[in-house]
C-alpha cells in the first residue's frame, strides 16, 4: 500500500474550505473500484469528528471519479470538492509520501 498526503483549498457557497487530502493506492490492484486509489478528503477540523468525503479516482472514459451517493445534506459540498480535484491533478504538486509497504 502506498499513501500520499496533500492540503487544498476549495470554495463553497462563497465560503473557502481548508481540506487535508490522503490518497492510498493498492499496489497492483486495479479491477474493483475499491482497490482503486481512494481519496480521503477531511474538512472542518475544529469538529471532533472532521467531516469526511470519499472519492476513487477510477479514470474511465468521461468519468475520472467515483463516489457512493452523499446523505442530501453532504452533496453539495462533495460537488464542490469534486470540482476542485477535478481541476487539478496533485502528482503534478507537492505532496508527501506517508506510508509505502507491500502487501502479502
Amino acid at each position: 500500500m502506498l499513501a500520499h498526503y496533500f492540503e487544498f483549498e476549495f470554495e463553497h457557497q462563497g465560503i473557502t474550505f481548508h481540506a487535508d487530502c490522503h490518497v492510498y493506492i493498492l499496489k497492483g490492484q486495479t479491477e474493483m473500484p475499491y482497490q482503486y486509489p481512494m481519496y480521503r478528503i477531511a474538512i472542518n477540523h475544529h469538529k471532533l469528528f472532521p467531516d469526511v468525503f470519499l472519492f476513487y479516482e477510477v479514470n474511465k472514459p468521461g468519468k475520472r471519479f467515483f463516489a457512493y451517493p452523499f446523505v442530501d445534506s453532504e452533496k453539495a459540498i462533495a460537488d464542490s470538492i469534486l470540482k476542485k480535484l477535478l481541476s487539478f491533478n496533485y502528482r503534478d504538486g507537492k505532496f508527501e509520501t506517508i506510508l509505502d509497504f507491500e502487501e502479502d
